[in-house]
């Protein structure tokens, strides 16, 4: 006769019960149970730190697992389920865990506690009323004793919170701290705090996003390594996460606020009390207020992934001011065959437009030279060296944050004054009234801000942002690669701040009556044309070749930058440029014609010739064939 399958369901709520001999006692007794009792022990199954409290060990644990594979038909319910005792299987309320021991008696499974003898099936408990009210008594007798666990914990922590000036709640803290050797504070780790501001440097002064950041990162693994707890390096080799980037910029622990934690319904919370200073500080407050600032007007499109060399200081802000497609930025190789330019994704995919390519080194410099809004000098300038103009937009950005979370904290309060007795009251109310006050100080820097920033707009010089221009330029080629490349961000990140969008302009223009184009052509270029002796007609037909075109359509070619505040401008470059630099390009055309004209008439040729002595080795070849 075959044994009956038998398995043992160990459960302890806390891991630190394995230092002990809890597990040990738990698989002794149901071994020498099942051997006693002629059963097959085939499995033990252990939930270890899983409580019972809430059902966690039937939603997420092996308990659960187990009887999901009995519904499933995986394995026979004509079996044996052994424990301990009944509080092994659940410490929910008597109802809830009545309900879930009678559904495991439903599935045909015998339930046996080792400790008491006990066999529960449902025949049984029908038969047994004493034992149907013993099973309730221990499931009663669980949950009470896990509450009062519960209410004994929860005070000793709010204990341990009221005394926080005496020493730190507990020795968890974050990766780039350590607890000091007699628990009573924490100390920075150097190398980590580190790490910590260079996230922060790269997410608000080069404009760079989790994704980048993280890349950045593990770029550099040897300088900025990834964390990992003490004295475990396991998981360096893993790199940088972009959950992980985020984790830190959110975390107001970087700036020594402690937000304790929770347990509602078995879930983790954080609790509305926020303790400033119980952590060493590695960012700043109005730092991370910047952040939180940056990341909720994500809007500014400064973050995505941006490559190593970032060649492109307006991604994702130019679109197609024709059919208003993405503008995609494309590499054709380096100078003098390749260059890189800007064209309409709707038009790279001959889709719904016709807009012609425009050179990106050509575009870039024309923002720069008549954008005179963005405050490019900023781009050669890090942290405490910004100007007053950046240090007053970022104050107003904190200012933002601490008005919201004032008013978050008056909201706690109202919500608590129905719930506290009346003595207490009164400093309810005047906490409320001093948050206020707050508020109102700050609501009236801003207004000062705004006055002052104001005033700054006007004074710009153009000799100013000449020589700055010069500056950057210069910086650019003598930088190294990464240098260069954080430049670029920076640049990207100061016309983010403003620019919500450029719309590019650049569908094929034609100029053909010559009154439109005598207007738009200066002195010198007219004087060229009379010289060679073309009439107006000729010249005409010279401008419907491709090369003619490309010229006419940089003379119509413009852009229109939308800025955040609502305000456009647009950017006719050819109309801004000088007469002599701009018609270089021109002058050269009319130079080359004659030398086009004859490649043209060499090209012309050679193909008749070609055309010609392929005639003739047909012949030859239909001559031989008839022989």
């Amino acid at each position: 006769m075959s044994k009956k399958l038998a398995f043992s369901y160990i459960r302890m709520s806390t891991e630190t019960q394995l230092k002990g001999n809890s597990l040990e006692r738990q698989l002794q007794l149901t071994r020498d149970y099942a051997e006693e009792k002629g059963f097959q022990l085939v499995e033990d199954l252990r939930d270890i730190g899983i409580s019972a409290y809430h059902g966690a060990n039937i939603k997420k644990g092996k308990l659960g697992l187990f009887l999901k594979s009995i519904e499933r038909g995986e394995i026979d319910s004509d079996c044996i389920l052994l424990v301990e005792s009944l509080d092994r299987l659940s410490r929910e309320s008597p109802a809830d865990a009545f309900s879930q021991f009678n559904d495991i008696l439903k599935t045909g499974i015998e339930i046996h506690t080792v400790f008491d003898r006990q066999i529960y099936t449902q025949s049984s408990l029908k038969s047994n009323p004493g034992q149907l009210f013993s099973s309730i008594g221990y499931m009663l007798r669980a949950h009470s004793e896990s509450e009062e666990k519960s209410r004994r914990l929860k005070k000793s922590w709010q204990n341990k919170r009221n005394n926080l000036d005496k020493g730190i709640l507990t020795t968890v803290c974050p990766a780039w701290l350590e607890a000091s050797k007699k628990k009573t504070d924490f100390r920075i780790i150097p190398e980590r705090a580190k790490t910590i501001e260079k996230i922060f440097e790269l997410y608000i002064d080069e404009g760079m996003g989790a994704y980048s950041i993280a890349r950045f990162l593990n770029t550099h693994l040897e300088q900025f390594p990834k964390f990992s707890r003490l004295n475990n390096k396991s998981n360096r080799n893993m790199g940088w996460q972009k959950s992980y980037v985020l984790k830190i910029l959110n975390n107001p622990a970087v700036c020594g606020e402690f937000i304790p934690h929770e347990m509602i319904n078995g879930k983790r919370h954080e609790t509305n009390t926020v303790y400033e200073n119980y952590f060493p500080a590695v960012i700043t407050k109005d730092r991370f207020l910047l952040t939180q600032s940056l990341m909720k007007n994500k809007s500014n499109k400064s973050g995505g992934r941006k490559g190593d060399n970032f060649s492109n200081i307006f991604t994702k802000l130019l679109i197609c001011g024709n059919c208003g497609a993405t503008v995609q930025y494309l590499n054709k190789g380096k100078p003098p065959k390749g260059q890189q330019y800007l064209r309409c994704g709707g038009a790279e995919l001959r889709h719904s437009c016709n807009s012609t390519s425009w050179r990106y080194d050509d575009f870039e410099k024309h923002f720069f030279d008549f954008v005179s809004e963005v405050e490019f000098e900023e781009a050669l300038k890090k942290g405490n060296d910004k100007s007053l103009k950046t240090k007053l937009s970022d104050e107003q950005k904190i200012n933002e944050m601490k008005i919201n979370q004032i008013d978050r904290k008056i909201d706690q309060l109202l919500d608590l004054e129905g719930e506290i007795k009346d003595a207490a009251k009164k400093k309810l109310t005047d906490k409320i009234n001093d948050l206020s006050i707050e508020s109102a100080s700050i609501e009236k820097r801003q207004k000062e801000i705004e006055l002052e920033l104001t005033a700054i707009e006007g004074r710009n010089s153009k000799e100013t942002k000449k020589e700055l221009l010069i500056a950057i330029e210069e910086q650019q080629k003598l930088a190294s690669s990464e240098e260069r490349a954080s430049l670029r961000r920076r640049i990207h990140s100061q016309i983010s701040k403003i620019v919500s969008e450029i719309k590019m302009y650049n569908e094929p223009i034609d100029f053909y009556p010559w009154e439109d184009i005598s207007e738009i052509l200066p002195l010198l270029v007219r004087r060229a044309i009379d010289q060679k002796g073309y009439t107006k007609e000729q010249f005409i037909e010279l401008l419907k070749t491709d090369h003619g075109k490309r010229l006419i359509n940089e003379m119509g070619r413009h852009f229109v930058v939308v800025f955040k505040n609502g305000a456009q401008k647009k950017i006719h470059p050819y109309t801004k440029m000088s007469w002599k630099h701009d018609n270089k390009k021109f002058l050269a055309f009319i130079g080359n014609i004659e030398k086009r004209e004859q490649s043209k008439l060499a090209a012309e040729a050679l193909a008749k010739r070609q055309k010609s002595s392929k005639y003739k080795t047909r012949s030859i070849k239909n001559k031989n064939s008839e022989k």
